[in-house]
C-alpha cells in the first residue's frame, strides 16, 4: 500500500485527474441538488425536476455518443477535449444561473451544458488509463486499481460536499425570491 501511495504521488497527472474528477462530481451533483431544491420549493413545481432529468438523460446520450467523438476528431487530444467540453459546460451553467429556472431559455442552456459535460466525461475516463501508463513508465509500479479507486473516492467526496455547499449559496437566492412572494401564514 505504501508503494502504491508513493507511485500515485509521483505521478502529477494522477493527482490532476483525481482533482478534476472531484470538480466534475461537484458540478454534476451540485447542479442536480440545486435543481431539485429550486423547482420543488421555489417554483412549487416538482414536475420540472422530471422534465430536467429526462432532458439531461437525452443530452447525456447525445453528448457521450456523438459530440464527444466529434470534438476529439476536431481537437485530436483528450486533455484539450476535456478542457474544451467542461469549459463550455461551465459557461452554459453560469449563463443558466442568471436565467429564470423553468423558462425555455433556461432549459436550452441546461441541455447544452449537459451535452458538453457528458461529451467530456468520456475523455476524462480515457485519460485515467493514460495516467496509469505514464505512472508505470515513471515509477515502475502499475497502480491502475488504486488510481481508479481514488477517482471513485473523489467523485463520492464531491457527491457529499456539493449538495451542501451549492444548496447553501443557491438557497440564499431562493429565499430572497420566496420572501418577495410572501406565502400565506398559517393561523391556528
Amino acid at each position: 500500500m505504501k508503494k502504491q501511495f508513493a507511485a500515485f504521488f509521483q505521478n502529477k497527472y494522477a493527482i490532476i485527474i483525481a482533482l478534476s474528477f472531484f470538480m466534475i462530481g461537484f458540478c454534476a451533483y451540485g447542479k442536480m441538488t440545486v435543481m431539485v431544491f429550486y423547482f420543488t420549493y421555489v417554483c412549487n413545481n416538482a414536475a420540472l425536476v422530471s422534465i430536467a432529468a429526462t432532458l439531461g438523460l437525452v443530452a447525456a446520450i447525445v453528448g457521450s455518443g456523438f459530440v464527444g467523438s466529434w470534438v476529439f476528431s476536431w481537437l485530436k487530444n483528450k486533455g484539450t477535449c476535456l478542457i474544451f467540453c467542461y469549459g463550455l459546460s461551465g459557461l452554459f451553467a453560469v449563463i443558466g444561473y442568471f436565467l429564470t429556472p423553468g423558462s425555455t431559455l433556461w432549459f436550452i442552456t441546461f441541455a447544452i451544458s449537459q451535452v458538453m459535460h457528458c461529451a467530456g466525461i468520456g475523455h476524462a475516463y480515457g485519460i485515467v488509463g493514460d495516467t496509469v501508463d505514464v505512472g508505470e513508465y515513471k515509477s515502475g509500479v502499475r497502480v491502475d486499481g488504486f488510481i481508479s479507486s481514488f477517482v471513485s473516492l473523489m467523485m463520492k467526496a464531491a457527491a457529499q460536499s456539493a449538495p451542501r455547499s451549492s444548496s447553501r449559496g443557491w438557497a440564499l437566492r431562493a429565499m430572497c425570491r420566496m420572501l418577495r412572494r410572501r406565502p400565506p401564514s398559517r393561523t391556528s
